[in-house]
């Protein structure tokens, strides 16, 4: 198994970890950061998500254990951010639950519309609506 997460403990030293199996499951996240609860969190580094404790700042003395290096990531992408303890770094792919799951393949295929409120159903012969246009010829 290659690379597949990174712990950044809560005082900024990085460890290298391999889920268990082929991904984490949230028993194995709860226990490498200590929590019961987690938090998905964004990072700009493309597919990959930071794990975090849900409810370290309703612990006694918090701000002692103030993540900086994942507070940096997390501010490059979200904006103003504080994160307490510590995190798992990793691409999405290698989190088996938790994630809001998307399927691509529903759109434009609703049986049921709604417009100004009022349910109508699916007509065979209505055109698709393509909500990203290309840009008029100059």
């Amino acid at each position: 198994m290659g690379l597949k997460a990174v712990l950044i403990k809560k005082f900024g030293e990085e460890e290298i970890i391999e889920p268990k199996g082929d991904t984490f499951s949230m028993q194995e996240l709860c226990t490498l950061i200590e929590c019961s609860k987690v938090d998905f969190i964004a990072t700009k580094i493309p597919n990959c998500v930071m794990v975090a404790d849900r409810d370290a700042k309703a612990k006694g003395n918090w701000f002692l254990n103030v993540n900086h290096k994942a507070s940096e990531l997390a501010r490059s992408s979200i904006g103003e951010a504080t994160i307490v303890g510590s995190v798992v770094v990793c691409n999405q792919k290698f989190l088996d639950e938790g994630l809001p799951k998307r399927d691509r393949n529903q759109k434009h295929t609703t049986d049921v519309r709604y417009k100004n409120g009022i349910q109508s159903g699916k007509k065979n012969n209505e055109p698709q609506v393509d909500f990203n246009p290309p840009p008029p010829p100059m």
